[in-house]
């Protein structure tokens, strides 16, 4: 049987030999919540989640990512291939110190390649952005709220710092940790019930708190915290455990005691 094809955004048509057209469809939608972390002044990380598994159209063979140095002049596009769908984070180095990029991410199937996702922009040698948060803790306040508290990479005076409070269901589950605090939040977004993100403003290098609410009651979340600016992102701190409590449970944080209702345990 002969054939021949073309690629028009995601959808593969091949034409067949006994005259009619099988329209084959790539991914229907580009990984979510790309994040750039820099690692050192020529290099940075890439990570991103999947798309849900609905925009697929069949099996993902793999994803490609594309980063272009954006100043002085714009470069053309570099790409590197991901052939492993379980590995979600890719090394960029050789990057020049002091430029801009951006980068994005598709995803394929058998048939072509889906769409990219939108362009992070980046720089590589912000000192802030190459400490993680350290010192993280997490406490379970009720069945869908828990307490964060972190201390963020030393900086003086700057305007343009987030701390971002990630919380991720574990599949399976961990140890609990805790501790309280208190901190405004300026943002939450929610991944159905499976991932939870705080973002709040840093205006200051001492220790920072916040609550993560809208989590599933009874369930482990692995928690991580990072820095970023409106332009990148640091490295994520090391993940700790914990687990929302199950209806009617309460545990109550002050600044001194901890008291608990209907024998807690958090």
């Amino acid at each position: 049987m002969k054939y021949h094809s073309r690629v028009v955004f995601n959808i593969l048509y091949v034409h067949v030999a006994v005259g009619f057209t099988v329209c084959v469809l790539g991914p229907s939608d580009s990984p979510r919540h790309v994040q750039i972390a820099s690692n050192t002044s020529s290099s940075v990380t890439v990570f991103w989640l999947l798309p849900n598994q609905s925009e697929w159209n069949g099996y993902l063979r793999g994803c490609v990512v594309r980063y272009r140095r954006l100043e002085p002049v714009t470069s053309s596009f570099t790409t590197a291939n991901v052939t492993d769908i379980n590995r979600q984070g890719i090394l960029i180095d050789k990057l020049q110190a002091g430029r801009k990029y951006e980068a994005s991410i598709s995803c394929f199937n058998a048939a072509c390649l889906g769409p990219f996702s939108d362009s992070v922009q980046f720089t590589v040698d912000d000192t802030v952005l190459q400490t993680a948060p350290a010192n993280v803790t997490a406490m379970s306040v009720n069945s869908t709220s828990i307490h964060v508290s972190f201390q963020p990479p030393h900086f003086t005076e700057r305007s343009d710092l987030y701390y971002v409070i990630t919380a991720t269901v574990e599949p399976s589950g961990g140890s609990r940790v805790r501790r309280d605090g208190e901190q405004s939040v300026d943002s939450v977004r929610r991944d159905g019930e499976r991932t939870v993100v705080v973002r709040g403003t840093l205006t200051t290098d001492s220790v920072q708190s916040n609550y993560v609410t809208g989590l599933a009651k009874f369930t482990t979340y692995r928690v991580t915290v990072h820095c970023e600016t409106d332009s990148a992102a640091g490295p994520a701190s090391s993940a700790v455990v914990v687990c929302t409590l199950d209806d009617g449970m309460l545990c109550h944080a002050s600044r001194t005691a901890l008291s608990f209702r209907h024998k807690a345990i958090c």
